[in-house]
């Protein structure tokens, strides 16, 4: 395992975007654990003894209750006990220690970070709701807005004026965490100009209410796209990931419905709350990089 992890780490380093992940860790968590760059994750993992796994084990793998999904062709008895088995091995039990959540800084400033690669990575990274807010289906559906080959994004930097290959949104949340990126990669001639148009899609969304059409637009785009992913071996996987977190595991057969019930304020409202600060993390190429594209 420690082996794989050094060859990982090292085909990791060849790539851009590696690079870029680590400088925008270190930006918007900076000394908190979740700001540790993969060169430090990896030597963590390395310098660990099998005593160290062992102790971790008996700490951390406990379970004060699970949900097992089971999906093909079983009878409900025989799903029943396949279920009691996996409970039966799995310790019950509280985790006796403090919980600690990730926070991104609220930071509003532009930051580069030159390397040794021609492209330039770009992400504007601002706080979100974490999941249990009320403002969590309206972010879900702003980054759905954002997102695709019809969304904002892609008609703002390839549509109009191709800037980019692609430019998409993220947004990530937790118990007590929330963040939302967007993220693109350019040459360095169109930077500037690139950073202006992704910057004026969030603005434009505490500027302007979103109409009713391309709300429900983009709610029945974004069951598409879900559902597009799904298939035997996926589906499972996210009935038990949406039941856990509190959505119900028939999550994918509501979501329509809940997001046209979002309305064109609370987008705005939502936007004004979040993407007032925004961090803007860029990677570009060094001095000594021959640019290739020019």
């Amino acid at each position: 395992a420690k082996q794989n992890r050094i060859a990982s780490f090292k085909k990791a380093q060849s790539r851009a975007t590696t690079a870029q992940g680590d400088f925008r860790r270190s930006i918007l968590f900076q000394d908190s654990r979740a700001g540790n760059s993969s060169e430090n994750l990896k030597d963590i993992i390395i310098s660990l003894t099998r005593d160290d796994l062992l102790e971790l084990h008996e700490k951390y793998f406990k379970a004060e209750n699970i949900i097992v999904t089971l999906f093909g062709d079983l009878s409900l008895d025989e799903a029943k006990e396949l279920a009691e088995d996996l409970q039966d091995n799995i310790p019950d039990g509280k985790i006796e220690d403090t919980k600690t959540f990730d926070q991104i800084s609220k930071l509003d400033d532009t930051y580069i970070n030159q390397y040794d690669f021609e492209q330039v990575n770009i992400e504007i990274a601002t706080p979100a709701p974490p999941l249990n807010s009320k403002e969590r289906v309206t972010m879900e559906l702003i980054k759905t807005i954002l997102s695709g080959a019809r969304g904002r994004l892609h008609q703002a930097v390839r549509g109009k004026n191709n800037l980019a290959y692609y430019a998409f949104p993220r947004y990530a949340n937790s118990e007590n965490f929330g963040q939302f990126r967007l993220t693109s990669q350019t040459s360095i001639d169109k930077k500037d100009e690139l950073i202006d148009v992704l910057k004026e899609q969030l603005n434009l969304l505490m500027r302007e209410k979103v109409t009713i059409e391309e709300i429900n637009s983009a709610a029945e785009e974004g069951e598409k796209m879900l559902r597009a992913m799904l298939n035997d071996n996926s589906l499972p996987y996210y009935i038990t990931y949406y039941e856990s977190i509190g959505l119900g595991y028939d999550y994918i057969d509501k979501i329509t419905e809940i997001s046209k019930k979002v309305t064109p304020a609370q987008i705005k409202d939502t936007a004004n709350k979040y993407f007032n600060n925004k961090a803007i993390i860029v990677s570009e190429p060094n001095d000594e990089i021959e640019l290739m594209v020019k």
